[in-house]
């Protein structure tokens, strides 16, 4: 998608319009790209893409663990979480689309703390127990 509208699209607002998407999130993905761009070239970082992989998505999943993993907690036999670094006991929000749901990893990206902390928005999808060990 994000090279369709770089390439075919021209980061047109008409191309992003009459492909259902939103303008200025994928304007805002190619100004984060190419500001990441010039920090690789400024510090002599190669730029590689994933999309020759065997499994490109496996690539971006351990990425964003990578970055993620202090926020990644393993689900405890009595349905509390427990960060994998840090020790510390966590509950999912209940208005939490995965507050139903039981994954053995969650990784979050947001946190409220009341009594205990819970979870806010968090995702199992991110993680598979290849990528974190």
């Amino acid at each position: 998608m994000y090279t369709s509208f770089v390439t075919k699209g021209q980061k047109s607002s008409k191309w992003a319009h009459q492909h259902l998407l939103n303008f200025k999130a994928l304007s805002r993905a190619v100004s984060i790209r190419a500001q990441l761009k010039r920090y690789l070239e400024r510090y002599g970082v190669s730029m590689t893409s994933c999309k020759d992989s065997t499994k490109p998505s496996e690539v971006i999943r351990k990425c964003i663990l990578s970055g993620y993993f202090p926020n990644v907690a393993k689900m405890q036999p009595d349905g509390t979480y427990r960060l994998v670094k840090g020790d510390i006991e966590l509950w999912v929000h209940p208005s939490s689309v995965m507050f139903n749901r039981k994954a053995k990893w969650v990784m979050f990206h947001e946190g409220m703390m009341v009594l205990n902390l819970l979870l806010m928005k968090l995702s199992r999808q991110a993680i598979r127990l290849s990528c974190v060990t």
